[in-house]
């Protein structure tokens, strides 16, 4: 079946955050980044059809209501990323509108993953235990663990038992998973970001940071050295701007979502020893794009650093930045975005 990025569902949250065990017995998980408080506030901004939530709202829903995939990255042999995105926009539209059908989407789009799989083969519990299947395990798991938090309501107990159960099969192979991308000491690399934040994401998705604490704790440590090490004080990374948008996208709503379970070990490390993203996409970001014609076609375009390019690899991270940064710098940054 054909069913139809991120980046409208990432900055309606993150607008909201700057004010601010077997499938039978399974229990509402504990909301993450679309709490309760922040629902309520995305609702009453979309009362006024001229604000940006309202705008933002109305692109996103409508790129849901297309059901195309292309517009959501599919490539020829690449389809389960773009069904992943698509899971938690369709989700996201649910959460905000309580409308049953975009519930219903979002878990068609997951069970084609597995019922309907890409050339690729791209999965959430793919791949073997060393090898480069990290970045894709964390990309279409993370669909099914938010589509599950956001419209757990609305669907039926054997569709979440489906979906709980590929999650559960991901969380299994994640603890033997091993790659030195995400094992060496200093734990550097952008793949910490993706996949320890992907992984726990997953887990607080489906409510199950209690049983499943010591991992939570193995995942939040990995990515509080992630913060020490890869990144530094004015948001740089050795591996430039566009990895630094990519883990980013994973690493900043893990850093939101452990906070809404009521862990802030990460949240309390970026408040108390910031790690300046904002400034890096001041400095470093530009209003230009690349013309159409170009490979990376209408981007935004990034004076490159280490061996990125010169756009981030994905859309809405000035965004999701917003709420990590410092209150006494909101004003100019927010004027620049």
């Amino acid at each position: 079946m054909k069913y139809p990025s991120t980046v409208t569902l990432w900055a309606l949250v993150s607008m909201c955050l700057i004010f601010a065990v077997s499938a039978a017995l399974a229990q509402a998980p504990q909301p993450i980044l679309l709490t309760p408080e922040r629902l309520a506030r995305i609702q009453n901004g979309l009362n006024d059809p001229q604000s940006h939530y309202s705008q933002a709202f109305a692109q996103l829903r409508a790129k849901v209501d297309a059901r195309d995939l292309d517009a959501f990255s599919r490539t020829a042999t690449n389809w389960n990323y773009s069904r992943s995105y698509y899971a938690q926009a369709a989700a996201f539209v649910y959460r905000v509108t309580g409308e049953p059908q975009y519930a219903q989407w979002a878990f068609e789009a997951l069970w084609d993953v597995h019922n309907d799989i890409d050339p690729d083969g791209r999965l959430p519990e793919s791949g073997g235990a060393t090898d480069n299947a990290g970045l894709s395990r964390a990309t279409v798991g993370l669909g099914f663990g938010l589509a599950y938090n956001w419209a757990y309501d609305a669907w039926t107990e054997e569709q979440r038992t489906y979906v709980l159960g590929r999650v559960h099969a991901a969380l299994t192979m994640w603890l033997t998973y091993s790659h030195p991308n995400i094992t060496q000491n200093l734990r550097g690399s952008n793949w910490v970001a993706v996949c320890r934040g992907g992984e726990l994401m997953m887990i607080l998705g489906i409510g199950e940071q209690s049983s499943r604490a010591t991992r939570v704790n193995t995942l939040i440590n990995d990515l509080r050295l992630h913060l020490v090490n890869g990144h530094d004080v004015i948001g740089s990374t050795q591996e430039g701007i566009g990895y630094a948008g990519y883990g980013g996208i994973f690493l900043l709503p893990a850093i939101y979502a452990a906070r809404d379970a009521g862990n802030n070990v990460l949240w309390d490390f970026v408040q108390n020893t910031p790690r300046k993203w904002h400034m890096k996409a001041m400095y470093s970001g530009s209003f230009m794009s690349v013309p159409s014609e170009g490979v990376l076609q209408n981007r935004r375009v990034f004076h490159p650093s280490g061996v990125g390019g010169p756009n981030t690899n994905d859309e809405g991270w000035a965004s999701l930045i917003l709420e990590s940064v410092p209150a006494a710098e909101r004003g100019h940054f927010f004027v620049v975005v």
